[in-house]
């Protein structure tokens, strides 16, 4: 895990191992909350402590069974910690039945909160949390796309932006399809972001226009931010203390921002 002083245009090493950490998203309170991944990593979700640097394991199985594979994770308008748990790659045995989006509550239990994202990637809230967001990247026939030899086919299932209502006690209703990708050639969705307006910032993954993908909250699309060759990952807003707002973004092994107005 890296760390990049903006002010200083320094990058540094935060941790390692790191234990496979993919999402990270940083607490109220400078707490770091990490999804760990597999192939021989936490498989868990964890949370790093701002002051003294130590880890804590906020969940790491469901059911008595571990998690597959930690992807991505939010802080939901309820305040608890939401993360998906797909497999995409890993040498470990998967024991979880269904690749499923959990909650953990406030006294430290696992919840199943969605069952059929299929196999869910990145995850937001709408701007004005009444909808969560969940990115399906179904590539159906792979357990592990990183053993495939070469040219291996796979056959994707179900690429989708997912839209599901928030219910007033806190569970979802049905899911609906906002955003299909049936007809591009794309590996899928991967993070999800929203802006105060309640526009989408969808990563789009392995797809022959790579870019930052902007839908409207119907699902319109409105705009595109190219991104040449790179494939886009995840992103993230950031305004500097001189009030310069931008758009961060992972592609490859790279950090890359770009300017709003």
């Amino acid at each position: 895990m890296f760390k990049y002083d903006a002010a200083e245009g320094t990058v540094s090493v935060f941790r390692s191992p790191s234990g496979q950490s993919n999402g990270l998203i940083m607490g109220e309170n400078r707490d770091l909350f990490v999804a760990q991944g597999a192939d021989f990593g936490g498989r868990r979700v964890s949370r790093i402590d701002a002051k003294t640097g130590r880890s804590h394991v906020l969940a790491h199985s469901y059911q008595g069974r571990r998690l597959d594979s930690p992807n991505d994770l939010t802080i939901g308008p309820d305040g608890l910690m939401y993360f998906t748990d797909p497999r995409y790659s890993g040498h470990e045995s998967i024991e979880q039945p269904i690749q499923g989006l959990y909650r953990i509550e406030e006294n430290g239990d696992v919840t199943l909160a969605v069952a059929d994202a299929v196999k869910p990637n990145g995850l937001v809230f709408s701007s004005d949390g009444s909808k969560l967001y969940v990115a399906a990247a179904n590539d159906n026939s792979s357990t592990d796309y990183s053993r495939h030899v070469k040219d291996q086919p796979v056959h994707a299932g179900l690429i989708a932006v997912l839209e599901y209502p928030v219910n007033a006690d806190g569970s979802f209703g049905p899911r609906k399809v906002l955003v299909d990708y049936t007809d591009v050639n794309t590996l899928g969705p991967d993070g999800l972001n929203v802006d105060a307006e309640g526009n989408l910032y969808v990563a789009l993954f392995g797809v022959d226009e790579p870019g930052i993908y902007v839908y409207a909250p119907n699902g319109q699309r409105i705009g595109r931010f190219p991104t040449g060759e790179v494939w886009p990952t995840n992103t993230a807003f950031v305004s500097d203390p001189d009030g310069h707002h931008y758009l961060y973004m992972t592609g490859g092994a790279d950090l890359y921002r770009i300017r709003l107005k």
